[in-house]
């Protein structure tokens, strides 16, 4: 088994990627570790925890995390105060929100959990939606709302 540095891009796109191998997405605020958990759809991918492989693979890779807690930035948002983060932001919440991820340990599979927010300015351009037992924690200099 071998760690492989990579970026996101790279786990979906490179072909023979081995399943005894761990990867380490170097993508700066979606760091972490991943590893292959057999085949799927481009419909599991959720950016965040779970990609697709599109080189004919179909393989799923899953990053490795701690139950019940999530990074927006793993979903995509950039917390830069230009880009619209609702929809990033919103995927984490309905992540972490779900009640039937069939690949969560029992402790998850309850639902509900913590999106963290990493310093920055995150832009909001709608009502986000916090599910039940879900909390939307972040840390920065200041409070500032438009």
């Amino acid at each position: 088994m071998a760690l492989i540095q990579s970026t996101l891009n790279q786990l979906r796109t490179a072909s023979a990627l081995s399943p005894t191998d761990q990867y380490y997405t170097t993508d700066l605020g979606q760091e972490g570790f991943w590893y292959e958990d057999g085949t799927g759809s481009p419909t599991d991918d959720n950016t965040g925890t779970v990609l697709f492989n599109t080189s004919g693979t179909n393989q799923i890779f899953r990053r490795v995390f701690d139950a019940g807690f999530v990074n927006a930035k793993w979903f995509g948002a950039k917390g830069d105060g230009i880009v619209d983060d609702t929809s990033s932001i919103q995927a984490a919440l309905e992540f972490i929100s779900k009640t039937n991820d069939p690949y969560a340990d029992n402790e998850a599979s309850f639902g509900g959990g913590t999106v963290f927010l990493p310093r920055g300015v995150y832009m909001v351009t709608y009502t986000l939606l916090i599910g039940q037992n879900c909390r939307l924690i972040g840390v920065n200099d200041r409070y500032h709302f438009e």
